[in-house]
């Protein structure tokens, strides 16, 4: 039978208009009516606290405080995968080595980032978001960090610094309390 939404498929696979899906669609590829995301969590953390720019002083407070609320009534950190947060923080790394780089030649912590470090902090932006998308938890994670706001404030070589070492003590605090794969 000819179905001209079809994607060079009879049945099935990849219609528009439904094919032998009973959901339509792509197909019914098994993740019941979550969209496409398994990992939903029907616990609710407590809301976000308000954003407060980092600074030296608060840093690492503020990430042990972000994973502590995070944690499950038993004291257990259950909402993002170690592997998703570590992948966040290699990027950041990226952009740690490329600040020391900087900052070993000679410039001072309150220059400008170069339009290099721009780019990978701008793609870092692109990628979080991107990662909050696909995973609720991720995004709620990425809420109450505020890594994009962070991010949004690096303006110099120290804010850059900064935010990298907070993305370690995020990671840490999540190691410390139980986050696992």
């Amino acid at each position: 039978m000819y179905n001209n939404n079809s994607y060079g498929r009879s049945s099935g696979g990849y219609s528009r208009s439904g094919g032998s899906s009973p959901r339509g669609g792509y197909g019914n590829r098994g993740y019941g009516d979550y969209g496409g995301r398994r990992d939903q969590d029907s616990r609710q953390s407590a809301p976000a606290e308000p954003y407060k720019p980092l600074n030296d002083d608060s840093y690492i407070d503020e990430a042990e405080k972000v994973i502590k609320n995070l944690c499950d009534e038993n004291g257990k950190f259950k909402l993002i995968t170690t592997s998703k947060i570590r992948n966040l923080l290699a990027m950041s790394a990226e952009i740690l080595n490329k600040v020391n780089n900087a900052l070993g030649g000679g410039q001072e912590i309150s220059v400008p980032v170069s339009d290099e470090i721009k780019k990978e902090i701008g793609y870092l932006r692109v990628r979080t978001v991107y990662e909050c998308g696909r995973e609720q938890n991720v995004r709620e994670f990425a809420d109450h960090s505020h890594i994009l706001d962070c991010l949004r404030d690096v303006k110099t070589l120290g804010d850059a610094e900064r935010f990298c070492h907070y993305m370690e003590a995020l990671v840490a605090f999540h190691r410390y309390y139980g986050g696992k794969d």
